[in-house]
């Protein structure tokens, strides 16, 4: 199987999230949004299995984000360093 990386970043609504796609046919995607001096984000990318939904918030200390992908896709979670020394709330759920 080949493994492909490929980077998109969105800004339709600045997301400034780079979702890479980690398995061929866009089964896996990573979600590390870049904070960039934003304290927010929203935006949709449209991946081979269908849409990919992203949007994040940061208030004070901790950014909040919640993401929807289409059913039969993994969506992971990766810390960047834009992230550090936030509290992250993905999906209602905290990060460690």
């Amino acid at each position: 199987m080949i493994r492909h990386t490929l980077r998109l970043w969105v800004f339709a609504g600045i997301l400034l999230c780079p979702l890479g796609t980690a398995a061929s046919g866009g089964t896996s995607v990573t979600i590390s949004p870049r904070l960039s001096g934003l304290t927010w984000a929203r935006g949709t990318v449209v991946s081979a299995q269908g849409p990919v939904e992203v949007s994040w918030k940061r208030t004070g200390n901790t950014i909040t984000l919640a993401y929807s992908v289409p059913s039969g896709v993994k969506a992971v979670f990766s810390r960047n360093p834009s992230l550090e020394g936030l509290k992250v709330i993905v999906n209602g759920q905290p990060v460690h």
